[in-house]
């Protein structure tokens, strides 16, 4: 007999469990597995060898859990039924939205998407464009502060008067930019501010008096995060706007508390004229019927329960409570 066999001589038993021992000359191979039950636990010679072992069991467990609750749970993705994201289109027949309902899923799906950015970037951009000028505002204040002219310098009394008058004049210069800046703003800003204050106003009102209705709890917070949303969107700029004024308001007292007892009568001319500038604030508006500051995001609050109060009172006496 050859000391060879091919794999024709063999015969395979199904019926032969896997904790039976089979010698190996006679010819039959298992189909089931061996049991894991008699296999040595696999034990990692070095400690950091066995807490990566343990670490990929443990994602290993975690991701199978996974799969499974997809899979097997009935609360699982797979088996719930997807519905359009904002408008069912009741306008179409049933087998036009059942046959194109992944398209219409995924137009709904990049709207929100698209509009939920463009309301992020929107606000984003006019509150980093008053950011950018309350920013500059506070370094031209830490420059009038420190407009002094060290002890030690060994300069006399005309050569550093010359000095403070150049750095006077670059700090003029750059609060010259910082209004151009500003009234750059006031001109993009103008018509958005007043269009998103107006209209938040309106969506604050309608949204306070719906959360006093009865609702399901899911209504209600979607409402309460809507109405913070809301609130955020015109307390920010509000925010800004008067951190703004209250910068600029500042530079007179930086300009007073600068060395300009010692120095020249034009250093003091040039100085004073700023000052008398700077006493008026730079104040953003909004069509120039309102201010953009935390005063204005007060009297809308204001405006708000004042509107809430008269259309709770006109329900109760439609009730007949009243």
């Amino acid at each position: 007999m050859s000391s060879t066999m091919d794999i024709a001589d063999y015969t395979v038993s199904p019926m032969i469990p896997p904790c039976v021992a089979i010698p190996e000359d006679s010819g039959v191979i298992p189909l089931y597995p061996v049991n894991s039950r008699h296999i040595p636990p696999f034990k990692p010679k070095h400690s950091h060898a066995n807490t990566t072992a343990s670490r990929l069991k443990h994602e290993w467990d975690r991701g199978a859990q996974a799969i499974d609750f997809c899979t097997k749970s009935p609360s699982g993705i797979w088996n719930t039924k997807l519905e359009l994201p904002t408008c069912n289109y009741y306008f179409l027949s049933d087998d036009i939205r059942d046959d194109y309902f992944i398209y219409w899923f995924i137009y709904q799906s990049f709207g929100m998407y698209g509009h939920m950015m463009y309301n992020v970037n929107i606000d984003t951009f006019i509150a980093g464009l008053i950011f950018i000028a309350v920013s500059q505002m506070k370094v031209l204040n830490f420059k009038l502060l420190n407009l002094k002219v060290n002890a030690n310098s060994g300069l006399d009394e005309k050569e550093q008067d010359r000095l403070q008058t150049l750095k006077l004049t670059k700090c003029l210069e750059h609060y010259n930019i910082l209004l151009r800046y500003c009234m750059s703003i006031q001109e993009i800003l103008d018509v958005i501010i007043f269009v998103q204050f107006a209209m938040a106003s309106i969506i604050i009102c309608v949204t306070i008096y719906g959360l006093l209705l009865l609702s399901t709890n899911k209504s209600l917070m979607f409402m309460v995060s809507y109405l913070l949303a809301m609130l955020c969107q015109i307390f920010i700029p509000s925010f800004l706007g008067t951190l703004l004024s209250f910068e600029s308001e500042n530079l007179v007292f930086a300009g007073y508390n600068s060395e300009w007892i010692p120095r020249s009568e034009k250093f003091k001319k040039i100085l004073k004229i700023f000052m008398e500038r700077a006493k008026t604030p730079i104040v953003l508006t909004g069509l120039k019927l309102f201010p953009l500051s935390l005063g204005t995001f007060t009297s809308v609050m204001k405006t708000a329960s004042s509107f809430l109060t008269l259309v709770r009172n006109v329900q109760d006496r439609q009730d007949g409570k009243i």
